[in-house]
């Protein structure tokens, strides 16, 4: 291969849903061309197809594809992979990138690449790339601060650290969706929250107990965030390893997690022994979600909140505004400073600052 050729990971390991990669280089669209069964995406475009294994012919993942050529990064073209995020597929794309001769390095040395193609610090390069992946338009607005050297200059001025160091999980924020997991017992309303935080019917509804058995995600706005929203099976004791018990097991793997929990109780009755330990269980998780206790059905005749459950109807909307506002409690007093501040926004630009790394952020060598 003539022209060397770079790939990196944009998001951590295991972390979610979906795994970013990015392949750059002279020689890039060559190999596309070579991984990338589907049409090879022009400047700008979207295409939808597999990465091939290139000895086997087998399908490593179903992806979409994703062209960029900025002359802010030199001109040359970058190429965004959208896959799954898992650690098998992830190992399995990183072994068969290099298979084909592409270097793979960490996302701090790819973007320093970029950097020296570009000229620009590495964070704002970062930013240039992180705004194809947006979901609002706020945050497109504060990621394209950041793509015009807000967050640079900042590093620069070696001024206020402590609050960029802050800043990092409002940050992810804007491009990664935070998860709200939705949990509790059988048939208490959550898959109609989840229909109206959605503004829409994505989830089945039925008066039944158990009628969603597995998980179902789905891409919520709240204010001037999008978040992750995930209905998970109701808890009820189960006594085989059918689909309930199964979906109850990743009921358990969603709540572990989660940045946010949903836990709803059905006003109209007392908890169950299961339901009390299912609760406890979401409540133990150390240093994990942020929990808030939700009483639903609050618009029936025999309603009878518990004093610690946030009474709400997602039948009539009353108290939706009261968990959309805890929801977004964490990121307030970043979306209140506006959309120009300078604001971290990956993991490894906070492990750069926190060891006064300033040249990794900012391009010089290392």
């Amino acid at each position: 291969m003539k022209v060397s050729v770079q790939a990196s990971f944009l998001t951590p390991a295991g972390a979610g849903g979906i795994g970013v990669v990015v392949v750059s280089g002279g020689d890039a669209a060559s190999v596309i061309g070579e991984i990338f069964e589907g049409a090879i995406p022009e400047s700008g475009e979207l295409k939808y197809g597999f990465l091939i294994d290139v000895d086997t012919g087998e399908r490593v993942d179903e992806v979409l594809c994703r062209r960029g050529l900025s002359k802010e990064m030199g001109g040359h073209s970058i190429f965004e992979i959208n896959g799954h995020g898992g650690l098998a597929v992830r190992r399995r794309t990183r072994d068969l990138l290099r298979r084909v001769g592409v270097d793979v390095v960490s996302a701090p040395d790819w973007f320093r690449e970029q950097a020296r193609y570009s000229g620009v610090a590495p964070v704002t390069v970062a930013a240039c790339l992180a705004l194809s992946r947006v979901q609002t338009r706020w945050a497109a607005r504060v990621l394209l601060a950041q793509s015009r050297g807000v967050l640079a200059q900042a590093i620069e001025s070696r001024e206020g650290i402590g609050s960029l160091l802050g800043s990092l999980t409002y940050g992810r924020a804007l491009i990664h969706p935070p998860q709200v997991v939705l949990a509790g017992g059988a048939n208490v309303g959550k898959s109609t929250l989840v229909n109206r935080l959605l503004g829409r019917d994505r989830v089945l509804v039925n008066a039944l107990p158990g009628t969603t058995r597995d998980v179902v995600r789905s891409v919520a706005t709240l204010g001037p965030l999008a978040f992750e929203i995930v209905d998970t099976a109701g808890y009820r004791e189960v006594s085989n390893e059918g689909v309930e018990s199964k979906g109850i097991g990743r009921a358990r793997e969603s709540v572990e997690k989660a940045d946010h929990v949903l836990f709803l109780s059905d006003s109209t009755r007392l908890l169950s022994s299961g339901e009390r330990n299912w609760l406890e269980f979401v409540e133990s998780r150390g240093e994990g979600p942020r929990v808030l206790r939700i009483a639903s059905k609050c618009d029936r005749a025999d309603s009878r909140p518990e004093e610690s459950f946030l009474p709400i109807s997602a039948h009539t909307g009353d108290g939706l505004e009261g968990v959309v506002e805890w929801i977004l409690e964490p990121y307030r007093s970043f979306l209140e400073q506006g959309p120009g501040e300078p604001i971290l926004f990956e993991s490894w630009m906070a492990e750069a600052l926190k060891e006064e790394n300033y040249e990794c952020l900012l391009g010089v060598t290392c």
